[in-house]
């Protein structure tokens, strides 16, 4: 007679508690041979900045538009007119360096960022082909910047079909992650201090004596 054991399905962990439990055995470790217990630091992942950049949903989520721009089959369409150029933009909330892509086509698209206080001050591409291009970049921008895509006035009509701004989930600067902190002034220096006055005798007043 054959005798059947049954193994016990204890499931998967989680990845996370499996990271816990290794850092921890090897806090232990370290402890037990009484040494200083280090714990490797995890470095933060990138994270996309631009809300709604590959158009899943309506303009209204992260754009502010002007013009007849639209959202067709996950791709932004734009259709100048005489007086416009039909365009869409987004500002970034934090000062740091970023890898900006963007996929656009048609007649004078137009992608870029502008801002005070970046070098250069605005930088763009464009194209006039019916042909997608798509232009990666590295870029150090400052908080407040403006990422934007539009067409040119009077011209047909253009298509974006990305932009994307990937930076550090930490800012550079954690307490200031807005830019706006101003430099510490340096105090000014110490004046020389001025030479003590000597003392002047004091002399005590006698009353004048009266006329007999």
């Amino acid at each position: 007679m054959s005798v059947r054991t049954r193994r016990r399905n204890t499931g998967s962990r989680p990845l996370g508690a499996v990271l816990a439990i290794v850092l921890l055995g090897s806090a232990a470790a370290f402890a037990a041979r009484g040494e200083a217990t280090a714990v490797p630091m995890l470095m933060p992942v990138p994270r996309e900045w631009i809300v709604n950049g590959a158009f899943q949903q309506p303009l209204t989520s992260g754009w502010t538009c002007a013009g007849d721009v639209s959202v067709v089959d996950g791709v932004a369409v734009g259709r100048p007119g005489a007086y416009d150029y039909a365009g869409c933009s987004q500002q970034i909330e934090h000062t740091a360096s970023y890898a900006f892509e963007a996929t656009f086509s048609g007649s004078y698209a137009f992608v870029g960022v502008r801002g005070s206080g970046n070098e250069p001050e605005e930088t763009y591409f464009w194209t006039n082909d019916t042909g997608p291009r798509t232009v990666q970049v590295q870029l150090r921008l400052k908080a407040g910047t403006t990422v934007y895509f539009h067409g040119w006035y009077g011209q047909g009509e253009y298509r974006v079909s990305k932009v994307s701004l990937i930076g550090a989930l930490i800012p550079d600067d954690p307490s200031d992650p807005f830019g706006t902190k101003s430099p510490t002034p340096s105090p000014p220096p110490n004046p020389s201090p001025s030479p003590t006055p000597s003392c002047t005798p004091t002399y005590a007043l006698h009353p004048t004596d009266s006329p007999d």
